[in-house]
């Protein structure tokens, strides 16, 4: 098949550990009424008081080319600091409750998109490294 007629599929990091996560659990986990803007700004918020050391995002975008598509995953890794010893990511999650009322589905969506990040955020990526690496 000719490479630039493969059919390309995206998806984004939440769309696949909400896949993952049983359908009880899925939607249990659902919008917990947080607006982009208002994400965005508690984001922007607490990346203020972090140190130069900390990047204030990464984004990802790692692909993979099979025979008869091209298939693309995208997110964000907030907050990767990388040493010579380790990548530590500190993901920012904004909800309007206090963490302990959060659901058992909310907190493993939460903990599922971060690893997946990091996952992705420590896969070779050429021409590109994070910081400090």
């Amino acid at each position: 098949m000719n490479p630039t007629k493969r059919p390309r599929y995206q998806l984004g990091v939440t769309q696949l550990v909400s896949w993952f996560l049983t359908t009880s659990l899925t939607a249990e986990s659902g919008d917990d009424g947080v607006s982009a803007r208002e994400g965005m700004a508690a984001h922007q918020r607490v990346q203020r008081s972090w140190p130069e050391s900390i990047q204030r995002e990464v984004r990802l975008r790692p692909s993979m080319t099979a025979e008869i598509c091209r298939t693309e995953l995208s997110g964000r890794a907030d907050g990767p600091e990388a040493t010579p010893e380790r990548l530590r990511i500190l993901e920012i999650k904004t909800c309007r409750q206090p963490l302990e009322t959060l659901s058992p589905a909310k907190t493993e969506l939460h903990w599922l998109q971060a690893r997946v990040c990091r996952a992705l955020a420590t896969q070779p990526k050429p021409g590109r490294a994070l910081r400090g690496t």
